[in-house]
């Protein structure tokens, strides 16, 4: 007792940190749906001879319940779910336990004949029990390796997807790991769950996950917070290491830092590998995406050990020899080309000798940081807890697939490398704190000390890739200003107003920029719950004009208020970042997210062609009203006649599409934040709803994008739907367009020979430019006149998007950019003309 009281005293912090990491790993696991397998512990419930009988318990009504056991399994045979509804099943092959494979399953009854790793094959679990009406929810995970589920109760047949593509040969299969999640409320007869697969690319066919099953809201809930629990790791992982990343090249005789990196970005790979992340860089699944993620996998594994000896022999040298290095990098790099240059099927059996090899590296790893520990060299004890919780994951994840169903299946090792990610930042601010020391005595002299540390400050700022200032209460830039900012406003912006930066071609009257400005100017001299109330109304991301693309530049905006010594909001900083790559990213991922919505109800419906018809009237109802609000005679409409049109073609389009909950949804959505009955009972509108001057611009503007945006909707919804039907929809031909073409030629003509006085766009030169603008300022109708010839441009690619030529639709979509970035007549340029108007102009009317 006495030697364990005097080591505490002495090891306070490593007590203090053992402690805390205890504590927060008992927090997380708490917190985590790992609760739930604890739970499951309580009641065994196995399938026999393919049937789970439930009736004798309510576990399954509370919660998540890991469901093990026997399942019929037919080998070589997809069953169809219409042979189980009508009692028409074949001979069976007999029962196969599940978690488990099949690599040892006899067939034909005949011991020495065996199933093998690779093949095809179904599997049926009848489930009993169940009370009626009950939101029935279950989760997959890795049936090895491709399967599709589906559950049959009486006749309803409830498809719920899989992973990969099952087929009869290697040909046919195509391999994909995922965690499935599926619900359906029961109607209280017996269930059969089918899950049909096949493996021609990876070791075993048979189930290496699990299966379980509970309440539909607890089982997404554990699926959410899976996943959440999933990207809060892979946050960590990736922030750690582009940190350690920059620390290397700030300091690149830090080796330690750059070894660390690689192993964050190792681990980080691995878990991107392992749980499939890496098919959303593939458009669709294939085997080449399947073996690239087995591959990343294994590789990661196999030069992640040499990865972490570098680093820690950076930090103790003198207990890591260069010879063992050699050696373990080539073994390393020789397991790695067999991985590089084989198939999974092969390169996986290499698995238990490099396991072993891991095996025996740590325990001479382990033995040598004793020795370090205990001849006290610096670091070295907190670091070997680090490694002694981190080394005690990885061998429990190696004993729990080696002893499969010995242990509880709760994987460890990425938990506990958090943990030791976090306890070498600990070592990393301890090294830091010993830096700052030796500079303290190193910088005697203050004002020396405090330019070099304002010259750092100020390198930092400017190295920032994003603009960074602050405004006062006037809303006016207080310089100074990160270098960046010139470069993305291409111009000084110190003493500038802020909303003239960030919406350089608004007017005075705008009603948007007014109420924006009062937002902003409400919070000076607040306090900071007014201020976070506040906040959610700045402007939080805008569009520049940028002439190299037709969509513009997008930049995101975010704030942190300054206070002063009454805790009042006295000045604002305010950082913008160029964000245009990612929100290309972000629309195209939203958009296949949209389409993998719109397929996964179309493949609910059973009538498919009844979903043509759909959709075929409700198209032809959105272009209808569009092609009238941009028609000649829309001149003499008033603002009343758009928005009651408005509201009748939402409403004509509804009402086709309330079948069809995804799409109906999308359009609420869309017409949400434009209220028919909020705008027409304002006493503004009443007051001059009979003129056709009063707002008639402004409401025709507004009505036809949103019917030009839910038209974009239907096209996607068509799309998604040809992929199960391909039928030809009768929307226009294509000498329709071409006239809509003609007029779209006509109003372009117009406007430059009458408005320009310029008869061939080719001739134009500088002078000519400058004069345009003039001209522009002087013609009453401009703006609405660009608008007009946008709508139509749009409209035109939207047409060309029915008739499936995806090329035409985005030329023409293009120019609708081009136009929608021209600023107000009163702030056009010949230059900002020339971008946006003459040259795109010339492709449409060459």
């Amino acid at each position: 007792m006495r030697v364990l009281l005097k080591f505490l005293k002495n090891n306070e912090r490593l007590f203090l940190i053992a402690t805390s990491f205890l504590a927060i790993s008992i927090f997380l696991f708490n917190q985590s749906p790992l609760k739930a397998e604890v739970k499951n512990q309580k009641v065994n419930l196995k399938a026999i001879k393919g049937a789970l009988d439930l009736s004798s318990t309510n576990e399954y009504k509370e919660n998540v319940l890991d469901i093990k056991g026997e399942w019929t399994f037919f080998s070589s045979k997809f069953l169809k779910a219409k042979d189980i509804v009508e009692n028409k099943l074949p001979q069976n092959s007999g029962s196969v336990y599940f978690p488990g494979i099949l690599t040892d399953f006899p067939l034909s009854g005949d011991p020495q004949k065996k199933f093998g790793p690779f093949g095809y094959g179904s599997f049926l679990l009848k489930v009993s029990g169940v009370e009626k009406g009950f939101p029935f929810g279950f989760e997959v995970n890795d049936m090895s390796s491709n399967f599709d589920l589906m559950v049959i109760q009486g006749k309803n047949i409830y498809p719920m997807g899989g992973y990969g593509k099952i087929g009869t040969n290697k040909n046919e299969s195509i391999s994909q790991f995922g965690r499935l999640f599926g619900d359906f409320t029961t109607n209280g007869d017996d269930f059969y769950i089918l899950i049909r697969a096949s493996n021609y690319y990876y070791r075993d066919l048979g189930m290496i996950g699990y299966l379980k099953i509970g309440p539909k809201k607890l089982i997404q809930s554990n699926y959410i917070e899976n996943k959440l629990r999933n990207f809060f790791t892979l946050g960590i992982l990736l922030i750690v290491a582009i940190i350690h990343l920059g620390i290397y090249f700030q300091r690149k005789d830090d080796k330690g830092s750059l070894w660390f990196s690689f192993f964050c970005f190792i681990m980080l790979f691995r878990f991107l590998s392992i749980k499939s992340y890496f098919d959303v860089l593939f458009p669709y699944p294939s085997n080449f995406s399947f073996y690239f993620n087995r591959k990343v996998e294994f590789m990661s594994f196999y030069f992640g050990g040499p990865i972490f000896l570098e680093f820690l022999r950076y930090l103790f040298k003198d207990y890591i020899p260069k010879a063992l290095m050699k050696l373990l990098w080539s073994t390393s790099t020789f397991f790695g080309l067999i991985v590089l240059f084989t198939s999974p099927p092969v390169f996986y059996k290499t698995l238990n000798t490099y396991q072993i090899i891991t095996l025996l590296t740590l325990l001479y790893m382990m033995t040598q940081m004793v020795r370090a520990a205990i001849k006290n060299v610096p670091h070295s004890r907190i670091c070997l807890l680090g490694l002694s919780v981190f080394f005690f994951g990885v061998g429990w994840d190696i004993l729990l697939y080696e002893l499969e169903g010995v242990l509880p299946f709760i994987e460890l090792a990425f938990f506990t490398s958090i943990a030791f990610v976090f306890i070498q930042s600990h070592i990393i601010s301890i090294k830091f704190s010993e830096a700052y020391k030796y500079a303290e005595e190193l910088n005697k002299k203050l004002e020396e000390k405090v330019a070099s540390r304002t010259k750092v400050i100020s390198n930092l700022f400017n190295s920032l890739k994003s603009a960074v200032f602050a405004i006062d209460k006037d809303l006016t830039v207080i310089p100074p200003c990160s270098e960046y900012s010139k470069s993305l406003f291409k111009k000084d912006i110190a003493h500038l107003k802020f909303f003239d930066i960030i919406f350089p071609h608004s007017t005075k009257n705008d009603r948007r920029i007014s109420d924006l400005t009062n937002h902003l100017k409400a919070v000076f001299g607040d306090d900071e719950l007014n201020y976070s109330f506040v906040e959610a109304n700045f402007p939080q991301s805008v569009v520049l004009n940028d002439p190299e693309r037709p969509e513009g530049k997008s930049l995101k905006l975010s704030y942190s208020p300054f206070y002063n010594e009454k805790d009042l909001v006295e000045r604002i900083m305010v950082i913008i970042e160029d964000v245009t790559e990612y929100e290309t990213y972000y629309k195209e991922a939203k958009l296949d997210q949209v389409n993998y919505w719109f397929m996964k109800e179309i493949v609910q419906q059973e009538n498919k062609y009844d979903i043509f018809d759909t959709l075929e009237n409700s198209l032809k109802e959105g272009l209808k009203t569009i092609d009238d609000f941009l028609s000649p005679q829309s001149d003499e409409y008033t603002a009343e006649y758009f928005l009651d049109n408005y509201k009748k073609g939402i409403d004509h389009i509804l009402s086709k599409t309330e079948n069809l909950s995804m799409l109906s949804n999308m359009i609420h959505v869309k017409t949400a934040d434009f209220d028919y009955q909020s705008i027409t009972a304002d006493s503004e509108f009443s007051k001059g709803k009979n003129e056709r001057t009063t707002g008639k611009s402004y409401f025709q503007g507004e009505v036809t994008e949103k019917m030009i945006d839910i038209v974009d909707y239907i096209l996607s919804y068509i799309s998604c739907a040809k992929n199960f039907e391909n039928k030809t929809l009768n929307i226009i031909k294509k000498e329709e367009v071409e006239e809509k073409i003609n007029d779209l030629k006509g109003y372009l003509k117009n406007i430059f020979e009458k408005t320009f006085l310029v008869r061939d766009i080719k001739s134009i030169d500088k002078d000519q430019l400058g004069r345009m603008a003039t001209l522009a300022k002087l013609y009453p109708n401009f703006d609405h006149l660009v608008t007009i010839i946008g709508f139509k441009s749009k409209v035109i690619s939207l047409y060309y998007l029915a008739l499936e030529d995806d090329q035409a639709s985005k030329k023409y979509s293009d120019f609708s950019g081009h136009l929608k970035q021209l600023p107000v007549k009163d702030k056009l340029t010949g230059t900002i003309i020339n971008q946006h108007l003459i040259i795109p102009s010339k492709s449409i009317l060459s």
